[in-house]
């Protein structure tokens, strides 16, 4: 059994375990996306932080997609049910936003 503190407030989910950006908060949500970018930029395109979620900006149990989910057998971690596939249709998707821009991010269109 698993027991997770209650969250008070209103769930939101901002970027989608497939990779898609899906939040309504125009502010939080372009933060979210920024920071599956940035996840994916600063891990050498190798990872990506995704199934952003939570109440306002207290954020839980997101998922971690992988181009590579495996060495010599041995599972690297638990990287959700789309890895690699989460990985291309966020890339395919993403417009950079102003936090992207603020912390110097690659536009993923132009790589």
């Amino acid at each position: 059994m698993t027991v997770e503190e209650f969250v008070e407030g209103i769930f939101i989910k901002y970027v989608n375990n497939d990779g898609t950006v899906c939040g309504k908060d125009k502010t939080l949500t372009e933060k979210a996306d920024c920071l599956t970018h940035y996840s994916y930029e600063s891990s050498d395109k190798e990872l990506m932080l995704l199934d952003v979620q939570g109440c306002g900006a207290e954020l839980f149990d997101p998922e971690i997609a992988s181009n590579q989910v495996e060495i010599n057998n041995e599972m690297l971690f638990y990287t959700g049910k789309l890895h690699w596939h989460a990985i291309e249709s966020f890339v395919k998707v993403h417009k950079c936003n102003s936090y992207c821009n603020l912390l110097g991010l690659t536009d993923l269109n132009k790589v």
